[in-house]
């Protein structure tokens, strides 16, 4: 089981923000704790990978946006 500190950013409007590296880096944990499964249950290895595989594009999708993002902000 994971356990994940994540810093949050209070706005005016009542909404909350969370910082894009804790979310890519919760998602990496996450496909991680997934991957560990298999271990335990290798029956549903595929459907695991799949699965950790999602998250880990996902992750690198927000990198890779914040990136370019940074970027044009230069």
């Amino acid at each position: 089981m994971i356990s994940v500190d994540l810093p949050l950013v209070a706005l005016g409007e009542g909404g909350m923000l969370i910082p894009a590296e804790q979310v890519t880096d919760l998602l990496r944990e996450i496909a991680g704790e997934y991957r560990s499964w298999v271990e335990s249950d290798p029956t549903e290895a595929q459907s695991v990978a799949d699965a950790a595989l999602v998250l880990d594009r996902l992750a690198d999708q927000i990198d890779v946006e914040c990136i370019a993002a940074s970027g044009d902000a230069d």
